[in-house]
């Protein structure tokens, strides 16, 4: 399997970098969809997730709020994946969580990727973003 390699680069010679890592190539993917905000995407908004309305939940909420857009979103657009597990760490003092997926691959690898957040502080100024 050869794919673009993220991020995106391009060599001296103008050409697209590629990889044929299996496992960089599946988390890339998973990537691309887990960073990618519902309606962000022209001519395909449904695409990505919608892990950002968890930011505005609170106790179990802000949970299974997360664990819903992650979950929907992996099996819609990558259903070769499969999710072994899905760890949400509490947000720190200036409200940054994060989110550890472990996954297993279509040809038996496993492999973890780290999400992180960052909720909005007191004055409505962003502490950060998803990425």
């Amino acid at each position: 399997m050869i794919a673009i390699s993220h991020p995106f680069t391009l060599d001296t010679f103008g050409i697209i970098g590629t990889t044929s890592d299996t496992q960089k190539v599946y988390l890339d993917r998973v990537n691309s969809v887990l960073s990618t905000m519902v309606y962000k995407r022209p001519m395909r908004t449904e695409y990505g997730t919608d892990m950002a309305r968890a930011l505005y939940e609170s106790g179990d909420d802000y949970y299974l709020a997360i664990t819903e857009a992650i979950t929907r979103a992996m099996t819609l657009y990558l259903p070769d994946i499969t999710i072994v597990s899905l760890t949400i760490k509490d947000a720190n003092s200036i409200g940054q969580a994060s989110v550890e997926l472990l996954m297993s691959f279509p040809d038996d690898t496993v492999a973890t990727t780290v999400i992180k957040t960052a909720a909005l502080l007191s004055d409505g100024t962003n502490s950060g973003e998803i990425y």
